[in-house]
Parts: C-alpha cells; structure tokens; sequence
C-alpha cells in the first residue's frame, strides 16, 4: 500500500493524492489501462522533479522573465499586472516571430478551426491566434503563458525522473538544485480545446479564471509530436495556479459529487533512477523524447545515470 506522502509536500486543496514508495508501484499505477484513467474525458499528465512545485506557467511564476530576451519594460502602471504581462508576452512573441523568419523557418499559425471555438473578448486574454507561436517558443525555453503536458503518463514520469538523475551529477555550468524528496506525475481530467470555467461567485466580481487545454500543431515542433504534447493556458487575472484553480471548480460543484479534476502521484526520489530504467526499457528515453541526434546523445548519458541492474527484470 502507498505510504502518506512526506510532510514537506503538503496535501493542497483540489487535489486528491496518491503516495507511492517504489517505482514499479509508481509506474504501474501510470498505465493507461489502470481504471483510474477510464474517464471518458481523458486525462493529461505533467511530470515536475519537484512534487512541491506549483503548477504555474513560467510568464507567470517568475517576478519578470521578459527582459532577458530583449523586452523593453512596459509602462501603464494603471493596468493590472495580468495585462501588462499579456502585454510583454506579446513583444516576445513578436520578436521570436521576426526572428524564425529571418533565420527562414516556418512560423506555426493557428488553423480556423481552432481559431473559431474560441472566443474570448477580455484585454486581459492572450490572442489565441499566438497559441501556435506561443507553443513553439514554450518548447524552446522562452517563458510563456502556456504549460508543458503530455497525454501519455509514462512521458510525464521520463522528464520527471531525467530531472532529478541529473540533478544528483551537476556540473560547472548546472549546479545542483534542491528539488525536495519526492517528484511528481500530476494528471489534469479535461477535453481538448474546451475551456473548464467556474461558475461565478459574488466574491470574484470581475476577475477572470479561466482553464483551457490547447494541442498546438504537431508539423512545426517534432519534439513536442514525439512527447504528445499539449499545453494548458490558465487565463486568471487574479494570477492564481491551476491547483487553485481545481479548488474553487470543486468548491463550485458541492453537490452532486464530482470526480477530481487534478490529480498527484509521488515518488521518493530514491527511486528517480530506477524509474529512468525502467522507462528506458519500455522505450521511453531521450532518444524517443527528443528526436534526432542531441536524443541520442541524451539517452547514452541516461544509461550511465541507472541503478544497479536488478535480475528479476532484465
């Protein structure tokens, strides 16, 4: 049976919990056949070294990321720090935008189909005609609005897993983080281009708090197809998380009783290599994560970082 989970990643409220202590426990509970999953809505999954961190896109969870890649501070004080943010996201995609077709390569654009099941009219939403180039600059390390998910379980326990055996042999350029004890395989229930939205309460006025699950076109961004990617925008002009954001949907739907929305399952980190492993052997590696020969390289360089072999699996 799963043990509770250590008491430094405490139990958040939206969010129902699932402990494990090995990672063949962990890794069999991911499995898409597992009746957990059976949702007809279907389920994605995000995989974080850390089971402590937020669920908050980088645009969001760093005080400024946008003056690093030459975004000039923007002026309106009076504006809210959502529409000034929405703002700088903008110039950043506009630059990233300028830049791909320098460098002649094709700029991702949204295709009417998408463009026309969604309409949003806030100053505070990001333009959903730059989810594509949104998409494609998130895959690339520029902060956005938008987070990484993939529908596939085990890929979510690949980068979860990958993050913390590195973490453990840093080097000169990448010194070694303090991840907590334990990573995470979070699993949000939700439907594809369908935004999930609480109804109203008299204490939100007129903030905005808003989910949607956005699958970017797959032609542009070969790592983000072979990691089945999709992306979660959280719209929420009250700068919340999605966890937060699963707390108040559930709040909202006392009665009758709804299944969760978010779900949390952690690993000790002691495992984080054996887990590496035992991906590795089902196929989910590097070399499957990122296509190419940087994949390779990066799957070679896992090996090294497994546990002891163990006779019973190999």
């Amino acid at each position: 049976m799963p043990e509770q989970i250590d008491a430094n990643v405490a139990p958040r409220a939206g969010v129902e919990d699932h402990p494990f202590t090995t990672a063949t426990q962990f890794l069999a509970q991911l499995a898409p056949t597992s009746e957990q999953w059976s949702s007809s809505q279907g389920w994605i999954f995000r995989g974080q070294a850390d089971a402590g961190w937020k669920l908050q896109a980088t645009a969001v969870r760093e005080p400024d990321p946008f003056p690093s890649f030459g975004v000039a501070p923007h002026v309106g004080a009076e504006e809210s720090a959502w529409s000034r943010r929405k703002v700088k996201q903008e110039d950043l995609l506009e630059i990233f935008r300028r830049g791909l077709d320098a460098a002649g390569t094709v700029v991702p654009a949204a295709s009417p189909r998408v463009l026309l099941s969604v309409d949003h009219s806030s100053n505070a939403t990001p333009l959903r005609e730059a989810f594509p180039l949104m998409a494609l600059a998130q895959h690339h390390g520029l902060p956005t609005m938008l987070l990484d998910w993939s529908k596939r379980a085990r890929f979510a326990a690949y980068f979860a897993a990958a993050e913390v055996a590195q973490n453990e042999l840093p080097d000169a350029r990448h010194p070694r983080r303090d991840l907590g004890s334990h990573l995470a395989v979070w699993a949000l229930r939700g439907v594809i281009n369908v935004s999930m939205v609480p109804r109203p309460r008299p204490d939100q006025g007129n903030d905005i708090d808003e989910l949607e699950v956005y699958q970017a076109p797959g032609g542009t961004n070969p790592n983000m197809r072979a990691q089945a990617g999709v992306f979660t925008c959280l719209v929420s002009t009250i700068d919340t998380t999605i966890e937060e954001h699963a707390a108040r949907w559930h709040d909202n739907r006392r009665v009758p009783p709804w299944p969760p929305l978010l779900k949390r399952l952690t690993l000790p980190h002691a495992e984080a290599r054996k887990l590496l492993r035992l991906l590795a052997l089902e196929g989910v590696d590097g070399a499957a994560m990122f296509p190419g020969a940087d994949g390779v390289a990066r799957a070679m360089h896992e090996r090294s970082l497994w546990d002891q072999p163990d006779e019973r699996i190999m």
